[in-house]
C-alpha cells in the first residue's frame, strides 16, 4: 500500500532543489552524488546516511576541522587499487596525502 502520490516529487519540485544543492557543492563528484539522490523507503539505508549527517554536524559544531572547499577529485587515481598487486606511483600517493 502506498501512501504517497506518485507525482509528488514532481509536485514538492525535488529536481529543483537537488539543482540548488549541487550548485552549491564544491566539485563535480560532489554535485554527482546530489543529482543522483531520491527518496529511499530503505530504513536501513535511511538510518545510514542519518549517521553520517550526524557525524557531519558533529564535527562542524565541534569545530573538528571539517574540510569544507575546492578540493581535487581523486576518483580515477583511487580506481586501479581494486586490481590485485596494484601499486600506486610515488606521485599518486603523495597526491593522495596532500588531500589533508
Amino acid at each position: 500500500m502506498k501512501f504517497i502520490p506518485t507525482d509528488s516529487l514532481e509536485k514538492l519540485e525535488f529536481d529543483k532543489i537537488r539543482q540548488l544543492v549541487a550548485s552549491e557543492s564544491f566539485g563535480e563528484p560532489a554535485a554527482k552524488i546530489i543529482n543522483n539522490l531520491h527518496p529511499s523507503s530503505d530504513f536501513s539505508l535511511i538510518m545510514t546516511m542519518l549517521k553520517q549527517v550526524d557525524e557531519c554536524k558533529d564535527g562542524i559544531l565541534n569545530n573538528d576541522g571539517v574540510p569544507k572547499g575546492i578540493y581535487n577529485d581523486i576518483t580515477e587515481l583511487l580506481q586501479p587499487l581494486g586490481i590485485e598487486n596494484y601499486v600506486l606511483e610515488l606521485e599518486e600517493m603523495l597526491q593522495i596525502r596532500n588531500l589533508t
